[in-house]
């Protein structure tokens, strides 16, 4: 094995320089675009103000850009942690520090069953639109991991193992892939499927557990959760806290280790009780885009958390789209479901699976994967990419 390290790193010397001879060509295209429009090259004035421009709209109670209904967008925390490392520009963290904080309190998180819900309808992350998609689940991933290595916090970590845990149990095909949503309505009502009442909790939790955990979740007598046509209250709640484990654990006198592992004891029979209501709706196409992305998440989710079965779901899903949304000339398709792979893939389909799939090297150091990504990149360019102004097409290039 030792003696192959250096064979195998003069092939990733050799084809990574494939990769960046692509990059600079887009790179080479940004900077003409850019100077058409403002007059000069690209360069750190066009990164400071988008920095400045994050800032400018950026929540200080509650975190996340702009008013309701507020999206996570965490390609804008995963720009300001980059931000922040190359300029060492603290309130950059700052800003992403208080956004996955807030989010993982609020109601926008399944804090029974994991995994974030799409949005929030307003501005404080407690009301959210109950569907899940995978890109979130994937991005938001990438977001709390990249965090935890900035910080080091426990918070992040163990919000991004929870993210994979929800995806590997609840939207994960048998052949690997991962599927693309579920839904926001059960029994025609959005949300029921993850509101409770205290009669509820008490019944599953009993008294002692149950009454603690209506005050940490706020669960109210009258619910906070408001029937959209008349404004009134249902009853229902929407689990969320309001202050850290740390924090609630003072309050009431306990440690934040007897508080934790009480509150995952009492969660896991939530979760039980839960899984025997109707659910809602899965969609359960596979997509090779979003596959791409959440391939991503799970390899540098492996890497930087050192979980081996973080990667070993990561391969089974590469090795799905690799096998079944390929085409017999070797190019990308679109979408799988039942058995039936059809459409041809997109640029973002082939940009996410390229990056997906070098994340997957640099966590496994197979070299297949690098390889295979040598290959997707060229088939990328030799569709999409624009001989005449530079840049890529999203969709194919006319002949």
């Amino acid at each position: 094995m030792i003696d192959l390290i250096p064979k195998i790193s003069e092939l990733w010397k050799n084809q990574r320089e494939k990769v960046f001879e692509s990059a600079d060509r887009v790179i080479n295209f940004l900077k003409l675009s850019s100077a058409i429009e403002s007059g000069g090259e690209l360069n750190e004035s066009i990164l400071n103000t988008a920095y400045n421009q994050l800032k400018d709209r950026f929540d200080g109670v509650y975190g996340g850009f702009g008013a309701a209904p507020k999206f996570p967008s965490p390609h804008n925390l995963i720009f300001l942690l980059g931000y922040r490392q190359s300029t060492g520009e603290n309130h950059a963290l700052g800003m992403v520090e208080k956004t996955l904080h807030k989010m993982r309190l609020g109601g926008i998180f399944d804090h029974v069953g994991f995994g974030f819900h799409r949005y929030s309808t307003d501005s404080n992350w407690l009301l959210p639109h109950f569907e899940k998609m995978l890109y979130d689940q994937a991005m938001l991933a990438m977001a709390y991991v990249s965090a935890f290595q900035a910080t080091h916090k426990e918070e992040y970590k163990s919000t991004a193992c929870e993210i994979f845990t929800y995806v590997l149990k609840d939207m994960t095909s048998s052949e690997g892939g991962f599927y693309s949503a579920e839904d926001a309505d059960s029994e025609g009502e959005e949300g029921l499927f993850y509101l409770w009442t205290n009669k509820q909790m008490r019944e599953i939790l009993g008294n002692e557990d149950g009454d603690l955990f209506i005050k940490l979740f706020n669960v109210e007598a009258g619910g906070n959760y408001f029937d959209e046509a008349t404004g009134k209250k249902t009853g229902l709640s929407i689990l969320h806290l309001k202050k850290s484990f740390e924090q609630l654990a003072k309050e009431h006198k306990l440690s934040e280790d007897q508080i934790i592992t009480r509150w995952e004891n009492s969660r896991r029979r939530l979760f039980e009780c839960r899984e025997k209501r109707i659910h809602p709706m899965k969609d359960d196409k596979i997509l090779t885009d979003w596959n791409g992305l959440m391939i991503v998440a799970l390899a540098k989710g492996s890497a930087v958390l050192d979980k081996k079965k973080y990667a070993e779901a990561a391969c089974k899903a590469a090795d799905f789209i690799l096998e079944k949304l390929c085409d017999k000339k070797g190019f990308l398709l679109k979408r799988y479901r039942q058995g039936q792979a059809i459409l041809p893939a997109h640029f973002d389909d082939y940009a996410f699976m390229v990056l997906g799939l070098i994340e997957l090297y640099e966590a496994t150091f197979e070299v297949r994967y690098l390889q295979k990504a040598i290959y997707l990149n060229d088939k990328m360019l030799e569709l999409f990419w624009d001989d005449q102004k530079g840049g890529s097409f999203l969709f194919f290039k006319q002949s």
